[in-house]
């Protein structure tokens, strides 16, 4: 059998048992996977903020350059030290990212942790513009509000009603 010959016979052979060997390698990969899974979450919750700052860092940098702004001018290690000097609560109506998980929309939400709001969205990225945002408030706010105006009414309105949520027995 010279060479082309194989090459057709291979093909052939390939689509003939493609079913078989799909449901091998799914097979092989849910192995893998469930021998693997503890060590990987274990690695994963051990350098979890790490991952997460890694994470917001990269979207904020793809933002700025998709909204035309470049670069964001900082670098990772810059913005780790921000993250982390920061206080893990909005700015807008002072809920703390430690009670995100209860959650305002109830099962709908997926976010659990507060996002990166920029105070004046007609800017860009930079620290003096980024603050904390709980994803009720960084919603709403939108390129409505500017940060004061909307400020107050979080402390009026959803305020209140992260309290009713939250601690609801509570007089």
């Amino acid at each position: 059998m010279d060479r082309k010959d194989r090459r057709a016979y291979d093909r052939m052979w390939k689509v003939a048992n493609r079913k078989k060997n799909l449901k091998k390698n799914r097979k092989q990969d849910n192995e893998y996977y469930h021998k693997n899974k503890d060590r990987k979450l274990k690695n994963y919750n051990k350098n979890k903020e790490k991952y997460i700052e890694r994470i917001a860092y990269y979207r904020i940098n793809k933002r700025n350059n998709d909204k035309g702004f470049g670069d964001t001018g900082f670098s990772l290690k810059e913005f780790r030290v921000w993250y982390s000097q920061k206080d893990k609560k909005c700015t807008y109506c002072d809920i703390d990212e430690h009670l995100m998980p209860i959650g305002f929309w109830g099962n709908r939400s997926k976010i659990t942790r507060l996002t990166i709001d920029r105070k004046n969205s007609s800017k860009e990225y930079k620290f003096s513009n980024m603050c904390f945002a709980c994803e009720t408030c960084n919603v709403l706010k939108s390129n409505f509000f500017t940060t004061d105006e909307f400020r107050e009414i979080a402390q009026k309105y959803i305020k209140p009603r992260w309290e009713e949520i939250i601690f609801p027995n509570i007089p």
